[in-house]
Formats: C-alpha cells, sequence, structure tokens
C-alpha cells in the first residue's frame, strides 16, 4: 500500500532551491540518457585535436620515445665501476639531458624555407619544460602538438647516434685493455 500526501511530493522549484543552498546538484543528469538512441559510436566526440593531437600524441607517443631513448642510452649492462667496484652508468643523467637539448636545438632549426613552418627558440625551450623537464603546469596545445606531430619524426633521425657511438668505442676500449692486461 502507498501512502503520499501531498507535503511529500518535492518539486524541481524545490529541488532547484535546495541545490543552490548546497551549492551542488542532488540529482545530476546520466549521460547516458542523453545519447541519442544510445547509439555510443555517433555520440562520441569527433574532437580530433584533443583525441589524437593531445591525447595519443602528446600524452603517449612523445613520453615514450623520450624514454625508449633515456632507457637505451642508460641500459644496464653499459656501466662502468670505479675502484671501490660501485657501478655507474655510462651515460650520466646530465649526458641525457645533452641529447634532449640537441633534439630542443634541432627544433628551433626548422625553418619555413624548409618545411613551410618555424619553429621559435621559446617553442623549442618548452618542449624541453613539457617532456624532458616534466613540469606540472607546462602543457602543448593541439596546435602545438601538430607542429612536433610533423617535425619530430625527421628530428630524432641520429639522434643518440654520437652517443652509441662513443659508447661503442668505450666498450671495445675496455674489452681491449682487459685482453691485454690478461695477456701479460
Amino acid at each position: 500500500m502507498f501512502y503520499c500526501a501531498y507535503s511529500d511530493i518535492v518539486t524541481s522549484l524545490q529541488v532547484k532551491e535546495v541545490e543552490s543552498r548546497l551549492r551542488h546538484k542532488l540529482f545530476p543528469p546520466n549521460a547516458w540518457m542523453k545519447v541519442t538512441d544510445f547509439n555510443v559510436l555517433t555520440s562520441c566526440p569527433k574532437d580530433e585535436l584533443h583525441q589524437w593531437f593531445l591525447g595519443l600524441y602528446g600524452e603517449h607517443i612523445i613520453p615514450a620515445m623520450v624514454h625508449r631513448y633515456t632507457q637505451e642510452l642508460q641500459r644496464p649492462d653499459l656501466i662502468w665501476r670505479d675502484k671501490n667496484g660501485v657501478a655507474h652508468p655510462l651515460m650520466s643523467n646530465e649526458a641525457v639531458a645533452r641529447v634532449f637539448r640537441r633534439l630542443a636545438d634541432r627544433l628551433q632549426g626548422v625553418v619555413a624555407d624548409t618545411s613551410m613552418m618555424t619553429i621559435s627558440p621559446e617553442y623549442a625551450a618548452h618542449f624541453l619544460e613539457v617532456y624532458i623537464k616534466k613540469t606540472d603546469n607546462a602543457k602543448f596545445t593541439g596546435d602545438r602538438i601538430r607542429f612536433l606531430m610533423l617535425t619530430l619524426p625527421f628530428l630524432v633521425r641520429d639522434l643518440i647516434a654520437p652517443e652509441v657511438y662513443t659508447l661503442h668505442i668505450t666498450c671495445i676500449y675496455h674489452v681491449y685493455t682487459l685482453h691485454i692486461s690478461c695477456t701479460y
């Protein structure tokens, strides 16, 4: 048995008054109820600027590239030991930072004569702030990520070649001196 008195009925005007007094929604709208005919695919946002440029490229691909280069240069097998036997990476954090500084220098070298766009030194410094120093409040806009998407594949080519060559020579030098010292 249901019993409902007139005083128990809550009107939408009363709900709005209480919501304004409490400063939050008592009955927030369900977004799924607003989907046209419950067709999820046609109701999803179609904003490629945020989905692809900022989301996929800016949040995943560029940080993965930075991580991959850092991990490659500081592999666990590329170490040297001091007199006390303490292991040190052949590529220090400062050396890895120089690699990404070189990438920023390459970025600011992009000029309109060859690529139809010019990247300023401030933009290159901002790239270092966002992806290398990982400053919390530094972000890129979608159009600026588009510049990175168009240029980075060409700029990272042979980026770590000097370091790889140096590591190769260093490893050969250590093996060669070990071989000489063992033969005597």
